[in-house]
């Protein structure tokens, strides 16, 4: 009787490839020692931990199975300070002020199986330096704050106002946060993670999950820059939120200081072997723009990561700054995908105050999207090669699509039904989104009289279908 065993152990990773959970390949292995043997280069290639691991657990898996291990996933459970009259015996080590609280609330915000502890072992620290990993190539860091940072005892300030957005409200430079590590535990042990994974010299790929939108200490020192310097490929996922009362992140002064300085300082400008950079904005929170009075600009220097090959962002605005970038870089770029991106319009009070709007942005107005593919198609020497402008989501929630597929407005303006029946009957059409953010709240908002305008001119779509022509030429 043929056997599986017989089959030739490279053979059999590859059809135990198709099994569609690693659950599925651990019962597989469970079979008998040795499929157990033959699978442990799969099983172990990708390893999860977090700061909550137990030390004997973490020990058992690195010293075995360790050299197999090629992609670390490292979660950072993060807690607010515990009440005064609950710090008792929150000194160092186990139970003590970075150890778990006493009688932890419900665990919001904590990955399945998940402990409520922001000790880092000694071993899963040993981990994100690379130790007992010497094949690891892949990190990945994903931030769980709990109850996504809700609460009072998160931050200090004079309005005793709490976390969520208030994490970012003031700008802060690096004595600011030496200060705010002294004092919150989930910001020191932000910089001591990003000091040991800045030890490791093995990783070329690193991939974040929910960054907070603060610096740390860890990010000044010698050895950080060389650790992004030796960097292949970087994915950062930016976390935002709201204070549960509408205003949005992008209404206070240290998250827009962070997208707008921070990001450049502390990981493009020390990126100089990068090939791939991939920016994941928060919906309602985009990276980059013109708006209102918050003015962001695109983060990214024409000299920032000279080798860059690839670049994708999502939830991102068009700018002119992000056109000079791709000028600089068209020797190199070979890949550009603009996933949800949008272009932003002028609303509320600058388009009624001329004068304000002039003297923030110096005269100049936002991009359309046909100015920001007229101003691609115009850069010399480009080797793109591959470019995706794409919309997962639908473009707009009233308008432009029905609440549901049978519900119908029957009084629908006939510019919008015309308008949504030409987008169905030719999938080669785009909707070219333009948003605005309300000046108070930071909320964004699809300008979708804009939208419709600038769909019947056609005037994107020929500059977007022109460029495409072109980079398929390539």
């Amino acid at each position: 009787m043929v056997s599986i065993l017989l089959l030739p152990p490279d053979v059999l990773l590859s059809v135990t490839d198709f099994l569609p959970a690693a659950r599925d390949r651990t019962a597989l292995g469970s079979a008998c020692a040795s499929l157990r043997r033959t699978l442990e280069v799969s099983l172990f290639s990708r390893v999860r931990c977090s700061s909550g691991t137990a030390e004997l657990g973490a020990s058992l898996v690195v010293v075995r199975y360790g050299h197999h291990v090629r992609r670390l996933r490292f979660e950072c459970l993060m807690f607010e300070n515990p009440p005064e009259d609950e710090r008792d015996g929150y000194g160092d080590g186990e139970g003590g002020r970075d150890g778990p609280l006493k009688q932890p609330p419900d665990a919001g915000g904590i990955p399945p199986g998940g402990v409520r502890s922001m000790e880092l072992s000694t071993t899963v620290a040993a981990m994100l330096r690379g130790e007992f990993l010497p094949n690891l190539d892949t990190l990945v860091v994903v931030f769980h704050p709990h109850d996504e940072f809700r609460g009072n005892r998160w931050v200090d300030d004079e309005y005793n106002s709490g976390g969520t957005i208030y994490i970012s409200l003031a700008r802060e430079d690096l004595r600011a946060a030496a200060k705010a590590e002294g004092k919150f535990r989930w910001r020191r042990l932000m910089a001591r993670v990003w000091r040991e994974i800045a030890a490791n010299t093995k990783v070329r790929s690193l991939e974040i999950v929910k960054l907070p939108p603060n610096i740390t200490t860890a990010w000044a020192d010698a050895a950080w820059s060389t650790f992004v310097g030796n960097l292949e490929r970087l994915t950062i996922g930016l976390w935002a939120g709201d204070n549960g009362a509408g205003w949005r992140s992008n209404t206070t002064e240290g998250y827009l200081q962070f997208l707008d300085e921070h990001l450049a300082t502390f990981f493009f400008d020390n990126a100089r072997g990068l090939q791939y950079l991939e920016i994941i904005a928060h919906q309602y929170d985009p990276f980059g723009g013109l708006f209102f009075w918050n003015a962001t600009q695109s983060a990214f220097g024409n000299s920032n990561m000279p080798q860059l090959k690839e670049l994708r962002m999502h939830d991102c605005v068009i700018v002119a700054a992000l056109l000079d970038f791709l000028s600089s870089h068209a020797k190199v770029l070979k890949k550009l995908h603009l996933v949800d991106c949008m272009a932003t319009t002028f609303r509320g009070s600058l388009r009624v105050n001329p004068l304000t709007r002039a003297a923030l942005f110096k005269g100049r107005n936002p991009l359309t999207w046909a100015d920001f593919f007229k101003g691609m198609y115009k850069i010399r020497n480009s080797v793109l090669s591959d470019l995706v402008v794409d919309f997962k989501r639908d473009p707009t929630y009233d308008d432009f699509g029905p609440m549901s597929d049978y519900d119908t407005p029957v009084d629908e303006d006939p510019r919008v039904l015309q308008a949504r029946q030409k987008l169905s009957g030719d999938k080669t059409l785009k909707l070219f989104p333009y948003y605005y953010r309300d000046d108070k709240y930071g909320t964004m908002y699809e300008d979708t009289i804009r939208m419709l305008q600038r769909f019947e001119s056609r005037e994107d779509q020929i500059a977007y279908d022109r460029l495409v022509s072109r980079v398929k030429r390539v």
